[in-house]
């Protein structure tokens, strides 16, 4: 579900819209973030069962011409029941992977399996030159099977792996024996240091007891249980193995807790360091209420930095969103307000795509090819890269495998760093591929001002939409 807005007898008309669409973005030139250059548009066939789920994870593989989607929960509100894309629970179908080729336009089903279980929420990633995907985490819901209770959410504690060379899936627990948990909403990143496969990173920021119903603890009616920023989660993909990396907090300024942020991970070549940001989301004990701030992990001292920065144009923060380092800009794609609902009345925002400097650390209209990017000074200082140039964790440990990575070097005693900025590449167009629930809003938007600059009369209204009441809509990201 989206909104577009257009011209009707000389006013600016919002609606909604309940199209599944594919839309490629083109990155190949410079662009006003007003004026798209959108290069492609795709709606779902529903005939042919394509899954129109929301919250799904999106992944590529090594030829960069093609995406797919699996996971996610096939949505449920008053309104999108009644379009063409609500799927009853009977007939909810078994956990599927879905590739759509990016030459051809068709979508296939390229794998299923009714013993894994679908979830909706969980973070992932993909590492094209293994040409294996990863997908940690998420919930189970009455949404996400036709055999899940009605009304019950369980965390999930399980990692995905898929091999789109061999077409096979494989799955592992994320916790420790003590320490049983499930976790959604955040991200996961792989790192590629090392003379092997790298680490991924992961970042969830909400968790609960395995097996036990979401708000369902001595009688309570509770949120889901904070996770915090003091450390993060990483694995080797190797040796298989979990590590639970302490980080630190200069001055001891620490996040407010918060969920439904993105994660972008750059290589700042000038200190051969890694940065890890994180943007946006809503805070957990209050879902009314956006984040404002950055915060950015300097690896590998593991200090964290805040930079304090103004909200993007006509928002009030943003969930749901992800973000996209290309060179010295992070592209930041979609989103939804801050709330546990989105009402129809919310103002629509006029930008699919916001871009921020990361140099100048704000927002800027232009997005701009061929930029490199460098640290920024404040996390050159807080980290103490430019006095101390720091090469171990700040005031805390780590293990031998980590510390082994991040110092390894060549056969030439050179040292290794894998610095490849990846935004999201996609085939020879370079374009940033957005699959997600009604994205159509933007073309009727440029279709509208185009039409009003060339007519002084107004736009007619659109016909074949779905016109929402008064009601609240449920979260759609």
């Amino acid at each position: 579900m989206a909104k577009y807005r257009f011209q009707w007898d000389n006013q600016d008309v919002e609606v909604l819209d309940l199209n599944p669409y594919t839309v490629t973005i083109d990155l190949s030139a410079s662009f006003d973030v007003e004026y798209l250059p959108i290069i492609k548009q795709q709606k779902k066939n529903v005939a042919q069962q394509v899954p129109v789920v929301n919250r799904f994870g999106l992944w590529s593989d090594k030829t960069q011409n093609a995406i797919y989607i699996q996971g996610g929960h096939f949505y449920d509100a008053p309104g999108w029941n009644e379009s063409e894309y609500h799927v009853s629970k009977p007939n909810i179908p078994p956990y599927s992977i879905w590739k759509l080729d990016l030459s051809s336009g068709v979508w296939n089903k390229e794998y299923e399996d009714e013993t894994v279980n679908r979830t909706v929420g969980g973070a992932p990633v993909s590492i094209p030159e293994q040409d294996v995907s990863y997908y940690i985490g998420g919930l189970t819901t009455e949404r996400t099977s036709k055999d899940t209770a009605n009304d019950t959410f369980y965390s999930q504690a399980t990692m995905l792996s898929y091999n789109h060379s061999t077409l096979t899936l494989d799955s592992e627990d994320i916790y420790d024996e003590d320490e049983a948990y499930g976790y959604w909403h955040g991200m996961l990143k792989h790192l590629p240091i090392g003379g092997g496969k790298g680490f991924l990173i992961s970042m969830l920021a909400e968790r609960w007891p395995l097996q036990t119903p979401l708000g369902d603890v001595s009688g309570e009616e509770e949120t889901a249980e904070e996770v915090l920023f003091d450390s993060i989660m990483m694995y080797d993909i190797e040796k298989r193995r979990w590590y639970n990396q302490s980080t630190s907090f200069i001055r001891n300024e620490k996040p407010d807790p918060r969920t439904r942020f993105c994660g972008e991970l750059v290589y700042g070549e000038q200190y051969q360091t890694w940065e890890l940001w994180i943007y946006g989301g809503q805070r957990i004990r209050n879902e009314s209420l956006g984040v404002d701030d950055i915060w950015v992990l300097s690896m590998p001292s593991f200090i964290w930095t805040r930079i304090s920065v103004p909200l993007s144009s006509g928002t009030t923060g943003t969930r749901g969103h992800t973000c996209h380092a290309i060179g010295n800009q992070m592209l930041v794609v979609g989103g939804w307000p801050p709330g546990a609902t989105v009402s129809p009345t919310a103002p629509c925002d006029r930008q699919l795509v916001k871009v921020f400097d990361f140099t100048l650390l704000t927002w800027v209209r232009q997005f701009t090819i061929g930029t490199i990017y460098k640290t920024p000074s404040p996390i050159i200082t807080n980290a103490e890269l430019d006095t101390l140039n720091r090469r171990a964790p700040y005031r805390t440990s780590w293990s031998a495998d980590l510390q082994a990575a991040f110092e390894y070097e060549d056969d030439q005693g050179k040292k290794v760093s894998k610095g490849t900025i990846a935004g999201a590449v996609i085939g020879g167009v370079l374009g940033v591929v957005v699959l997600a629930l009604g994205v159509w809003w933007l073309t009727k938007r440029m279709k509208a001002r185009k039409a009003r600059q060339q007519a002084a009369k107004a736009q007619g209204p659109v016909t074949g939409m779905h016109q929402a009441g008064g009601h609240s809509v449920p979260e759609l990201d």
